[in-house]
């Protein structure tokens, strides 16, 4: 009998996707828990299993959004006929009216089945192709460098750089509108963090593009909106002299290099911020609102938060209380990448206790990082710099204050004030500041 296989609940509050490549086409025959279709939420890019062995009878929306619940597929046994049921035969998508521009004819039916069986082998993000579009890119002959063969925005971006768009008076003399309306001209690649539709247009003051609030962008926004307005935030800030520190790390270096490992502050920090939090577990906590609990973890998951094309992202690095410094490095790297190239999981995403945000790459000196929902805590690391200050040596019988050269690293750390107190946030994170000025007290030894 014929399965109609809807889009699952894949969980984090998603209701919808976009189809970015499916891996099977109508008439093959597919194993239980194989791959069919890959799609986009606004988390990440899940592989969706077939629920059974069987036949594909028919694929229901081979590009575009699909909600959940609406038919991906139709899975059933060799020589079988599908007869589609009621809930079947409504549509998942919208039907867009079509529309004459500038003298072509609508496609036929058979047309827009073939270009849409086209479209579907494309290994390209819906927004990507969008984007294309957008930009008279013609996607079938642009060359992907993404992970496996993928086709990114800057890809698109590139391609579209190199094109010779025609002018106003070539597209419709008559007509200045046109251009703007059905070629866009390009004078320079677009923005590439997110990849959006991009609609231009002018305002009273000049021209302005407009991108829509979607995916991931709109994910981060809900969040920090509701974050922000949930919880009463607070930022503490210090500063930790890491001099010792920076030596210990440039030798833990050396011997991580020969292992083919690229061994940053990070994971010392994490380290160090371990044995802080046993020491005040109210900042390794959650905060439940409907039953008005604390809940302070008895386990360490942090978020690192992770500067990719298409956005924040916050993948968790779990138990890292029992890792050492090089499994650590290793896992925090392999991790940020996945949230680049978009092959972070759903479940890399949740679970995370407390939250870091390392800005030290990029420069700046003090932040205010918003807390992870529904964590209580989010720590900010800033750039080391060579800063003087006055330390006291010991000369002959005497100490003798002097100046020098330190390197200083600025922490700062945002609270829930629901949770935790001032004076709280203070003592935590002066033994933050111990265990990173006293590198020797944990940081024995690189295994």
């Amino acid at each position: 009998m014929a399965t109609e296989f809807k889009f699952p609940d894949v969980g984090e509050g998603i209701h919808e996707g976009e189809i970015v490549k499916w891996h099977v086409k109508e008439g093959d025959s597919v194993k239980q828990d194989e791959t069919l279709v890959e799609v986009e939420t606004d988390k990440a890019i899940v592989s969706i299993p077939s629920p059974r062995k069987g036949i594909i009878l028919k694929i229901n929306v081979f590009t575009g959004t699909i909600k959940v619940g609406n038919i991906l597929c139709v899975i059933g046994d060799k020589g079988e006929k599908y007869v589609p049921t009621a809930s079947a035969e409504t549509k998942p998508q919208e039907k867009k009216a079509s529309v004459t521009v500038m003298g072509e004819l609508p496609e036929t039916k058979e047309e827009s089945k073939k270009e849409v069986s086209k479209i579907a082998q494309v290994k390209a993000r819906f927004a990507t192709r969008q984007l294309a579009k957008q930009l008279a890119v013609d996607i079938f002959s642009v060359k992907g460098t993404g992970a496996d063969g993928l086709i990114t925005d800057d890809d698109v971006n590139k391609a579209a750089s190199q094109l010779k768009h025609p002018t106003i008076s070539q597209v419709h003399p008559a007509h200045p509108d046109a251009l703007r309306v059905h070629v866009p001209k390009i004078t320079a690649p677009l923005p590439q963090n997110v990849g959006l539709k991009v609609h231009r247009d002018e305002d009273e003051y000049g021209k302005v593009e407009r991108h829509p609030l979607k995916g991931i962008r709109k994910t981060i926004a809900d969040n920090m909106v509701k974050s922000f307005f949930t919880a009463p935030h607070v930022t503490h800030m210090d500063e930790a002299d890491v001099t010792e520190l920076y030596s210990v790390v440039q030798e833990a270096k050396k011997k991580a290099e020969k292992k083919k490992i690229h061994l940053t502050y990070l994971p010392f920090v994490v380290q160090a911020l371990v044995e802080a939090l046993k020491k005040h577990p109210s900042l390794n906590a959650s905060l439940e609102d409907h039953t008005s609990e604390i809940i302070y973890k008895k386990y360490y998951n942090f978020g690192i938060a992770v500067d990719s094309d298409a956005g924040l992202m916050v993948p968790i690095v779990k138990n890292v209380d029992k890792k050492n410094l090089l499994q650590l490095a290793k896992e925090i790297a392999a991790i940020a990448d996945k949230c680049r190239d978009r092959t972070i999981t759903l479940d890399e995403l949740k679970g995370g206790t407390i939250s870091i945000t390392n800005i030290g790459a990029f420069g700046g000196i003090f932040a205010t990082p918003i807390i992870h929902q529904p964590e209580v805590a989010n720590i900010g690391l800033f750039r080391i710099k060579d800063q003087p200050r006055v330390v006291v040596v010991k000369e002959g019988k005497e100490n003798v204050s002097k100046i020098v050269a330190r390197k200083i690293m600025p922490l700062t750390v945002a609270f829930d004030h629901r949770v935790i107190d001032g004076g709280e946030a203070a003592r935590f994170m002066n033994d933050l500041k111990y265990y990173l000025e006293n590198p020797k007290v944990l940081f024995k030894k690189v295994d």
